[in-house]
């Protein structure tokens, strides 16, 4: 799941500096400015982004300040479950609330200015992202490979 999600947030990030380059090229030597090229972006942001947080939830690669670990280190694992059952917790509800907000975007055939390209498909994207994020961050409390205080050092070692 790592993978697939790595690579389609990849191909967003690829499309996003792609149309901006197109954008940037074509605007200054043309005078041709590419149309819709903000909602284009707007919606390959979202989808780098949301579909990206599954991939730093398997490859345990959250942003992490160490503070107890020098102080403390056996408690890490614990605070590290603790932290991923709080993930699942919020992102359950983030994506309640955003399926709300995608019903009623659907319902009311919610549509972007320039292209109109329906607001659900940012929403569909963002869902899904959310979704599997959460079920990557459960995966991951119940992983039963605790390895002590996350150190570069530690993250070095293992993927020699």
């Amino acid at each position: 799941m790592s993978t697939v999600c790595g690579g389609i947030a990849a191909a967003f990030m690829a499309g996003m500096l792609v149309l901006t380059v197109a954008d940037v090229i074509l605007r200054t030597f043309f005078n041709y400015p590419l149309r819709g090229v903000y909602e284009l972006i707007e919606l390959m942001l979202a989808g780098s982004f949301f579909l990206a947080l599954p991939c730093v939830f398997l490859r345990d690669d959250n942003i992490l300040v160490n503070t107890i670990d020098e102080i403390w280190p056996r408690i890490v694992p614990v605070l590290k479950r603790i932290a991923l059952i709080l993930s699942v917790l919020t992102f359950a509800v983030l994506v309640w609330q955003g399926w709300s907000a995608a019903r009623d975007s659907y319902d009311f055939h919610d549509v972007t200015a320039d292209l109109g390209i329906p607001t659900f498909w940012h929403w569909t994207i963002v869902l899904i992202g959310m979704s599997l994020a959460a079920l990557a961050a459960l995966f991951m409390v119940f992983r039963s490979d605790d390895k002590g205080p996350d150190t570069m050092e530690h993250r070095l070692e293992d993927r020699v």
